[in-house]
């Protein structure tokens, strides 16, 4: 029986899913460049974020808090909590990506509160190349962007159980 029995993704393909998304290959790849850059979230997520306001700078105001604190980047004390509670997050889906029942309860809850936000699947879609690029930024060619993809589409699919 799969981890998907219960749930239907409209977006995707079953068979896709779960012959592509969350391997153990993909897993132990992604983790372990998780765990490469861990020692500086804050950095990695200011990164992320400032690479992602200045191609979509309407998202800021997604982000009071950060904008009325002054400029979206380092200097900003906003936007490096807001880095480091964000790279947290994603660091505890990463790490749980072999304990399904695990991420996908986290990965639903984290659907339905960022649904309460108005940002979803188009927004998470946006972050990703932001955040490939981050990663290759500290890592180089130790990143394995296709398994990196594949983990993102899961995310994303177990997210969607939040927002629908």
């Amino acid at each position: 029986q799969s981890f998907y029995s219960g749930y239907h993704s409209s977006r995707l393909d079953k068979r896709f899913t779960l012959s592509i998304m969350a391997n153990p290959k993909d897993i132990k790849s992604v983790q372990a460049n998780w765990k490469a850059v861990s020692p500086d979230l804050t950095g990695l997520g200011v990164d992320v974020f400032t690479r992602l306001f200045q191609g979509r700078p309407e998202y800021i105001d997604l982000f009071e808090g950060i904008r009325l604190s002054g400029p979206c980047d380092n200097s900003n004390p906003k936007m490096r909590e807001h880095s480091l509670r964000i790279m947290s997050t994603l660091g505890s889906w990463i790490y749980t990506l072999s304990d399904v029942p695990v991420s996908k309860g986290l990965l639903l809850l984290q659907g339905v509160e960022h649904k309460a936000r108005r940002i979803g699947e188009t927004q998470f879609k946006e972050v990703f190349p932001h955040l490939l690029d981050s990663l290759e930024k500290r890592l180089g060619n130790a990143v394995n962007r296709q398994a990196w993809t594949n983990v993102w589409r899961w995310i994303l699919d177990s997210l969607a159980a939040g927002w629908n």
